[in-house]
């Protein structure tokens, strides 16, 4: 374990992601160097080629997806991760959660302990053959990450009360671990546990929010940050959670009934625009400027994919379906032209009885719903 408390003390500050770390900049060591760790992950006996509509989509060739599986005979917690375009599926390892996938790579967190004693161990898993090589291991729960550049940026839940967790950039070569945000006191609410923060990443990727919310709270604190040098624009409060963002604009909303989402200036923090319905699913900005959302206005109503205008709050509906069929979006594996549905109204990817996951997919153009667009077969 590294010999810093990451959810309490400050570190050092951080360099560009994805580049050498600035003047003054330090590496916290991990206790032991990263390197690959086990052998090839086997892939589990499966049908790896997804079946359904071919080619795929323009974009979604190299999304990655992975869902939970039955635990093992120890208890641990299964998960399995495959591509789109089902030319790789690998099985993490056990007691492991993933947190975040890229083209080549999944970033995976084993958490244990809680509160003060919590510890999350980090590991990178090869989407192409599972090969596993350990990060480091750091104080806390980690539980949101984003992957910028050989970066991969973390945080999650402070174990300490009274205190804000820190994000972390942990290099995916080096495991080398530095501060974006320093953890800090909370001077307002000094017995507060379990704060924490999550990580919104903009379509360009030049633009960062990092959403603060406490328990039993219903208002959020966002803090913009430009990835190229990791300079705070500005704080701002907001209600509910953020959900995207833009270079100019934060998406942020409720669930609780009435649902609103609202899109509020980067510039000033101040209200655009915004949008009620019984509940919103979650949603992705795209790099045009839309914020792509499903919103259900009651039990007579369809569930509608709409596209709004982030600035404007301008929006329309692009498809609708039955609530009966019980599709939801999944931002994750989206894309500017194509959103992807799972076959549960939260947008998770769950295999059936049978081992079998579909997915089915909208043209965001056109409005074609297509079911069962991609099937794929894991052994539960």
């Amino acid at each position: 374990m590294i010999a810093v408390r990451l959810f309490s003390v400050a570190l050092v500050a951080l360099g560009a992601i994805g580049c050498v770390a600035g003047p003054g900049a330090s590496t916290a060591p991990a206790a032991t160097e990263p390197g690959v760790t086990a052998s090839p992950s086997a892939a589990p006996s499966s049908t790896p080629a997804p079946s359904g509509a071919s080619p795929l989509p323009s974009g979604l060739q190299n999304r990655v997806w992975y869902t939970q599986l039955d635990s093992d005979a120890q208890g641990r917690v299964r998960f399995v991760a495959g591509t789109l375009d089902g030319t790789s599926m690998i099985a993490l390892p056990p007691g492991s959660v993933p947190i975040v996938a890229g083209i080549d790579v999944v970033v995976v967190v084993e958490r244990e302990g809680r509160g003060s004693s919590a510890t999350s161990t980090l590991r990178s898993v090869s989407v192409a053959d599972g090969t596993t090589r350990n990060l480091t291991t750091i104080p806390g729960s980690v539980e949101t990450g984003v992957l910028l550049g050989n970066t991969v940026v973390v945080t999650g839940t402070s174990g300490e009360a009274g205190f804000a967790p820190a994000v972390l950039g942990v290099d995916l070569a080096s495991g080398a671990v530095r501060a974006v945000i320093d953890s800090s006191r909370l001077p307002e609410n000094p017995t507060a546990t379990g704060v924490s923060r999550i990580l919104t990443l903009s379509p360009s990727r030049n633009t960062m929010a990092v959403d603060l919310c406490q328990p039993g709270g219903d208002r959020c604190t966002a803090t913009i940050l430009g990835t190229g040098d990791w300079s705070v624009a500005r704080s701002f409060d907001h209600p509910g959670f953020v959900r995207a963002v833009t270079d100019e604009v934060l998406i942020a909303g409720n669930d609780n009934w009435p649902g609103r989402i609202a899109g509020l200036g980067l510039a000033d923090g101040r209200s655009r625009w915004s949008i009620e319905a019984t509940t919103f699913s979650r949603g992705y900005a795209t790099t045009s400027g839309t914020y792509v959302v499903t919103r259900f206005s009651g039990p007579d109503s369809p569930v509608e994919l709409l596209l709004i205008d982030a600035s404007s709050g301008d929006a329309r509906v692009v498809a609708s379906w039955s609530a009966t069929k019980n599709l939801g979006l999944v931002p994750e594996l989206s894309t500017d032209g194509t959103a992807v549905l799972a076959t549960d109204p939260a947008g998770l990817i769950y295999p059936d009885s049978d081992g079998k996951i579909a997915l089915a997919t909208v043209d965001l153009r056109s409005g074609a719903l297509t079911e069962g667009a991609l099937t794929f077969a894991v052994e539960r």
